[in-house]
């Protein structure tokens, strides 16, 4: 998954809660890493297309769909001009950019697998898009194509089209 961390967003939300972590002597994750608050890139999206996908497997024979890895030269990713994954499974957040995506970040506990975001600058983003109905349209694009790659689900193309249509971007 192209920008996503390791840790999930929905391991704070979903973990043992923060006592009983404490009650087992252990630290408890932060929130935020040392370059911020940690990614909230969605996993779940893909998640979700990976379980259907596997039972359609399993039940019928259809196989997966496969992504190209992510683009590596002499070691590191390459990324775009935005600082952003070549490669790899796509998806909005990479393919229509409001934010450059870190799969690690520095600092305590999960921080490493943790990741964090850094949104583009207005300018840059304004570049991007003329107007709201642009940003959304290259969300659309996106998603649409994922789904009919079978990478995301029906619903999850929706609420992320939803989204699109209730941000502020631009």
């Amino acid at each position: 998954m192209a920008g996503a961390g390791h840790a999930t967003p929905d391991e704070l939300t979903f973990s043992a809660s923060s006592e009983d972590i404490i009650a087992a002597d252990r630290a408890v994750p932060p929130a935020s890493c040392n370059e911020g608050p940690r990614s909230r890139f969605p996993s779940s999206i893909f998640f979700n297309a990976a379980l259907r996908n596997l039972d359609l497997w399993v039940r019928e024979g259809v196989a997966p769909p496969r992504a190209d890895p992510i683009v590596v030269r002499d070691g590191a990713p390459v990324l775009d001009e935005f600082g952003n994954v070549q490669g790899g499974l796509r998806s909005p957040f990479l393919d229509a950019p409001t934010s450059t995506w870190y799969g690690t970040a520095t600092g305590a506990s999960f921080c490493f697998i943790a990741g964090y975001e850094r949104p583009l600058s207005q300018d840059v983003i304004d570049s991007l898009y003329r107007n709201h109905g642009a940003y959304v349209k290259a969300v659309k694009e996106s998603v649409r194509t994922l789904e009919r790659q079978a990478f995301l689900t029906g619903y999850d193309t929706r609420n992320l089209l939803k989204d699109a249509a209730q941000s502020d971007v631009p």
